[in-house]
């Protein structure tokens, strides 16, 4: 998966570089976890709405996001049970 950092950030900072610094700072480390968590809570319930919009139809889209709405609820709960 490519990463697109901000123009001001390219050629300046790896993400490994970045991963450093966040692992390193536990404060930077818990607000980053906390704002993933957020996205995956906003993500799981947009992907809920779609789903009762869609009706049931196409089925294979339905069960795939529901899939997809599992994975992230799970994401948000592992950041946020420590």
């Amino acid at each position: 998966m490519t990463v697109n950092y901000p123009r001001k950030l390219q050629n300046a900072l790896s993400a490994r570089d970045i991963l450093k610094i966040v692992v390193l700072d536990r404060e930077l480390n818990l607000l980053t976890q906390i704002a993933i968590a957020i996205v995956s809570n906003v993500v799981t319930k947009d992907l809920t709405d779609l789903i009762e919009l869609l009706d049931g139809k196409p089925k294979e889209l339905v069960r795939d996001l529901s899939r997809h709405i599992s994975d992230e609820a799970r994401h948000a709960m592992w950041l946020t049970a420590y």
